[in-house]
């Protein structure tokens, strides 16, 4: 019985984490068409290049540290418990990501966006299928986007990669075992990557709220 209401509560957080996720992808589908395509003044931008490789290697490091996050939860004797928190944090970020997205519209930080971004469309009578072929892919590739040659653009301010580089790391520190020093340092090395490499391609306010 008592294992039959852990598992019914780590879905009532898998279903939250759900909503979130889909909310997320829904309006990212929307933004896209209303930001402004000129890109703000930014200090690091003007000092570094930015890299389109950068986004394929964040995709690799989000899923590494996540398949690393997962197992270390999958290990760990209360794993139904350490497992819904994780959810709960996850649909509480995405939440708190979907206000930011939905309140501000800051445009994307490309100086190339034309050969990036997707182009934005004008809202016609088939605008509804596109957004829910957006919709469609988002869902598919898990908001991934090294595969594809253009993106959507516009969650630019509270990525994606820092909710869940952020959630797996402090997963990481918190559960993994003390004796296991060089998989702990591992982690903080990958954290700290993550941000000198994403940072070419994403707004630099987005990674100084993954370091707060």
């Amino acid at each position: 019985m008592r294992l039959r209401s852990e598992v019914l509560k780590t879905f009532v957080a898998f279903v939250c984490l759900m909503m979130s996720a889909f909310l997320n992808f829904f309006l990212l589908t929307v933004i896209h068409d209303i930001i402004p395509t000129k890109p703000l003044p930014d200090l690091v931008f003007m000092l570094i290049p930015q890299q389109r490789w950068a986004w394929a290697v964040g995709d690799v490091l989000s899923t590494v540290s996540s398949v690393v996050g997962f197992t270390v939860i999958l290990l760990h004797r209360d794993r139904l418990v350490v497992l819904r928190r994780v959810l709960l944090l996850g649909a509480i970020m995405y939440g708190l990501r979907a206000v930011v997205m939905g309140v501000t519209f800051l445009p994307t930080s490309f100086a190339n966006r034309e050969e990036i971004c997707l182009p934005q469309v004008n809202r016609t009578a088939m605008y509804a299928t596109e957004i829910a072929t957006r919709f469609i892919t988002y869902v598919v590739t898990l908001g991934l986007t090294s595969g594809q040659d253009k993106i959507l653009c516009g969650d630019l301010m509270f990525s994606g990669h820092t909710v869940v580089l952020t959630i797996m790391y402090f997963t990481q520190l918190q559960y993994t075992p003390r004796g296991l020093v060089i998989l702990r340092q591992t982690c903080l090395e990958k954290r700290v990557c993550n941000n000198r490499v994403i940072a070419t391609g994403q707004n630099p306010t987005d990674q100084l709220s993954r370091l707060v």
